[in-house]
């Protein structure tokens, strides 16, 4: 009896291991298959001279946040829906040309359809828009905006189709080739890993992003809805026949009004979102909607912009585009012709509109400046222990200084510490004040110099949109319930590195964080790699 239960025991132990064994390489497939990275957090009680030859952007190590693996995406332009309807107009796929050969091809195909569809449509009378009570209303948050469009009366869809996702075809898609993975600061990763209330977050009620957003591509890159007869309100909405197009932006006009005795415009180009007066949402969201249609509308110089004020920076980037301002337009506005670009989620631009503006202003800027590094007044008096010459040949480091809400709340001593930092390791230090201001050209010039950025989380961050690619951004960002990530997103999208240090508690009046905390993350980055360090740019 011994002897049988110990052989019975040697069996289940066989079997055991076996399913152990069994187990470990079924976890192992789906390990390769789903592959995900985990971020091995900075922590405070670990030295760092322990991670001085960390490589931050080694995609073999685990210094990273988790992420979804990568997958193959699928191609779904062949049978996604929005491609059925008569009146949707692709543009036929270029598999050769680069993206901005792309949207110059673009650009020239809506010109050609509005000169043979739209020139005649002037002339007819034009039509009132039904009753408020009366009107159906598309809501722009809804998963399926995009295939209602064609079922609104008098609407065309114009779609710059996506190319099959290739890596070789990649930049037939976006503008820029090259991405990095972001890095934290202990706690940030928990934070954002960790589950919270569903709430009202947007979309799907609150169920995030559904699966197939993270495997397929959409079917288009771009798209620019054509509607006539239109009401459109000072935010940006638009009204046709019995239909009120809601663009998904960061809010909506409670209480349209129609205005009955008003001026009616021929053709209207609509870039005005919700806030857009505000600095940020202005640069982020409603300038990267005209940013891709550049062309289009240089070329038709008779079409009007509705935009969310007549002077200011809006009038400075149309001039550095070539487009007169006085065709700005605004509040309560009829047209018979209205061209509405694609929405950008409040404080997420659309990435391809994105990327274009930022491009195009650091093209002007280039060219303004005759490929100056430091080009401003402002920059020169605020070098520190630098002439303007060898400031030229040296690194530059821009620190924010925030004079309202979101300031650091140990500014001078991270300022000290910041400067410090710089004259150890041969870095130009550049003050960016906001009180005042600098100007628009002076601001472009002083970031697209820079080769790091620290800051406060604040909209003065939306400039990043004007330094070159591989620049680093470090970000004070907000404690919960405050966290905010938009800046990772730009900086990411934008080619840029970014490392993200929480406050320990302030927001939203301000950011707490220690002076040595960001030094710490200066001297990982530096000592992580110098010699390539000094070839980013």
């Amino acid at each position: 009896m011994k002897f049988y239960n110990f052989v019975n025991k040697q069996v289940l132990f066989k079997i055991f291991i076996y399913v152990i064994l069994f187990a470990a390489v079924i976890l192992l497939f789906l390990d390769n298959s789903q592959r995900l990275i985990w971020m091995k957090m900075y922590e405070h009680n670990v030295s760092f001279e322990q991670t001085a030859n960390l490589n931050l952007h080694n995609e073999e190590t685990s210094y990273y946040c988790r992420t979804e693996g990568d997958q193959r995406l699928k191609n779904l332009s062949d049978d996604n829906c929005i491609m059925k309807y008569p009146n949707v107009h692709m543009l036929k796929p270029d598999l050769t040309g680069s993206f901005l050969e792309r949207i110059k091809q673009y650009n020239k195909y809506i010109s050609e359809y509005r000169k043979n569809n739209l020139s005649h449509k002037y002339s007819e009378p034009w039509k009132d828009v039904d009753p408020l009570n009366n009107l159906t209303e598309v809501w722009g948050k809804d998963d399926n905006f995009v295939n209602k469009l064609p079922l609104v009366p008098n609407v065309n869809v114009i779609v710059l189709p996506w190319i099959k996702h290739k890596f070789e075809l990649e930049m037939v898609n976006v503008l820029y080739p090259h991405y990095y993975k972001w890095t934290a600061s202990d706690p940030f990763c928990q934070w954002i890993e960790t589950e919270v209330d569903k709430l009202s977050y947007w979309p799907n009620n609150g169920r995030s992003y559904p699966s197939y957003f993270h495997s397929h591509p959409p079917a288009y890159v771009l798209y620019l809805t054509i509607l006539q007869d239109a009401v459109i309100t000072p935010v940006g909405d638009v009204i046709t026949g019995s239909h009120m197009i809601i663009p998904f932006t960061c809010s909506h006009i409670t209480n349209p009004s129609i205005p009955q005795k008003s001026a009616i415009f021929k053709e209207v180009f609509i870039i005005t979102q919700f806030w857009g007066t505000s600095y940020f949402h202005k640069m982020f969201e409603d300038m990267s909607r005209l940013a891709p249609y550049k062309q289009f509308l240089q070329e038709n110089n008779q079409i009007m912009i509705h935009a969310p004020e007549q002077k200011g920076q809006v009038s400075e980037m149309l001039a550095s585009f070539g487009i007169n301002s006085e065709r700005i337009i605004t509040g309560d506005v009829r047209a018979k012709i209205v061209y509405l670009p694609q929405a950008t989620p409040c404080g997420f631009p659309q990435v391809q509109g994105f990327q274009l503006l930022s491009h195009y202003l650091k093209l002007s800027l280039n060219k303004k400046n005759n490929n100056i590094t430091v080009g401003s007044d402002y920059v020169n008096k605020t070098f520190i222990g630098s002439n303007r010459k060898n400031a030229e040949l040296r690194k530059i480091l821009v620190l924010i200084k925030r004079s309202g809400l979101r300031h650091f709340r140990q500014q001078n001593e991270i300022e000290n510490a910041v400067k410090t930092f710089c004259n150890q390791n041969n870095l130009t230090f550049v003050l960016f004040d906001d009180n005042p201001v600098p100007s628009l050209p002076e601001t472009m010039s002083i970031f697209h110099s820079s080769s790091f950025v620290v800051a406060p989380h604040g909209a003065g961050l939306a400039n990043v949109m004007f330094c070159k690619q591989g620049s680093i951004i470090i970000e004070g960002v907000c404690n919960p319930p405050h966290v905010n990530m938009c800046y990772q997103f730009v900086s990411h999208v934008l080619g840029m590195r970014y490392h993200a240090i929480p406050s320990k508690s302030g927001c939203e009046g301000f950011i707490d964080i220690d002076p040595g905390s960001i030094i710490r993350v200066l001297e990982v980055i530096i000592s992580s790699n110098v010699s390539s360090w000094y070839q980013w740019q």
